[in-house]
Parts: C-alpha cells; sequence; structure tokens
C-alpha cells in the first residue's frame, strides 16, 4: 500500500494556520490532549496539513438561517 507524501509543517506554521500560540499546541500536548496528531522528526514536532485541515472542518459551526425581517 503506498501513501501520497502530504506537506508537513512546523509548530510555528501548525499555530498560525489555527490562530493559536505555539504555546497552546505544546501545552495541550504536554497535558496529554493533543488537537492534532503530530511526528518527531529529528527533535522536531512536525503536523500534517491534511490533519490540521480535517480540524478546520470538524470545528466549523453551522448556523441555522435567521427568519426574515418584516
Amino acid at each position: 500500500m503506498s501513501r501520497a507524501i502530504t506537506a508537513l509543517l512546523t509548530r510555528r506554521q501548525a499555530a498560525q494556520a489555527l490562530c493559536l500560540q505555539e504555546q497552546t499546541l505544546a501545552a495541550r500536548e504536554s497535558r496529554g490532549h493533543p488537537l492534532l496528531p503530530k511526528l518527531k522528526v529529528g527533535g522536531r514536532a512536525l503536523y500534517r496539513q491534511e490533519d490540521i485541515e480535517a480540524l478546520i472542518e470538524r470545528s466549523v459551526v453551522s448556523v441555522p438561517p435567521c427568519a426574515p425581517v418584516k
């Protein structure tokens, strides 16, 4: 089974994409409640772009349409 290579982002890039502080991602991971799965490569935390996009999609809140104004 072959997997396509996906874009990997640094913690800084992932935090920017999610409008968070880098420390927020690190703190959640250290407390055992990570927002995203991560890969450790050479001591660096890397995040898959597809995981970030999926988190954003799951976070979208749908708002019912407003009643027409009379």
